[in-house]
């Protein structure tokens, strides 16, 4: 029989009741389901997901603004600016990058065409940043993406005319940059925008396109 002293510790009471070999073993188990579910959670992050993250991390020179990005599992909570869609307790369902919201972090670099992995992403806010170069054009991948600021950068080139499979969009700023060439009549297939801003792209060489007229929904252009 074994007796416990009042106010002794747990590590005691349970040393008290059970034999030293059972002690261990019930410790080392607690140990590896530790890390069973640690390695659970980290897969459940599609891996997409992840290798855009990292790629984008790596085009912008790792920066110090984004230290916290460490590890194999961005939607731990602990990565800065990303929000995730919930964990559920069915581990074998994916886990993906919701939001990305890294707006006046001075980060510079281009967009790396790995943005176009995070498939289920909703918004995307890269504004008062020093990014440069094209848009993406795999940026046509992110088929549910609602909100996306790429306003007042310094990226060049022309707007894709692919963005017009983004048709979930519903806020669309890509003012304050450098871009250039005509502005795509493809937007017109934005039918959900309700906020259109392109201004101050000097490097436009043409009018509005007519085709936009037929954007009824806007309420902010």
């Amino acid at each position: 029989m074994w007796f416990l002293r009042q106010g002794a510790s747990p590590a005691f009471r349970l040393g008290a009741q059970l034999p030293p070999a059972a002690v261990l073993l019930l410790l080392l188990s607690l140990q590896i389901l530790g890390l069973w579910t640690s390695e659970v959670a980290a897969r459940t992050v599609h891996k997409w997901d992840v290798d855009a993250l990292v790629a984008l991390r790596k085009a912008w020179g790792s920066p110090a603004s984004l230290q916290t990005w460490q590890g194999e599992d961005p939607c731990a909570g602990q990565w800065r600016g990303v929000t995730c869609t919930e964990r559920t307790a069915d581990s074998s369902e994916k886990i993906y990058v919701k939001a990305l919201e890294l707006s006046n972090l001075r980060l510079s670099g281009p967009l790396s065409t790995k943005l176009g992995k995070l498939l289920k992403i909703e918004k995307i806010d890269l504004s008062n940043n020093r990014f440069f170069g094209s848009i993406p054009r795999t940026i046509e991948n992110l088929r549910g993406l609602q909100h996306l600021d790429l306003s007042f950068n310094m990226l060049s080139s022309n707007i894709p005319t692919r963005i017009k499979f983004c048709q979930q969009l519903t806020f669309l700023d890509l003012s304050a940059n450098d871009l250039n060439g005509t502005i795509p009549g493809s937007l017109a297939r934005l039918t959900n925008l309700l906020s259109l801003n392109l201004g101050t792209n000097e490097n436009f060489n043409s009018t509005f396109p007519p085709a936009l007229t037929a954007l009824t929904t806007l309420q902010d252009l």
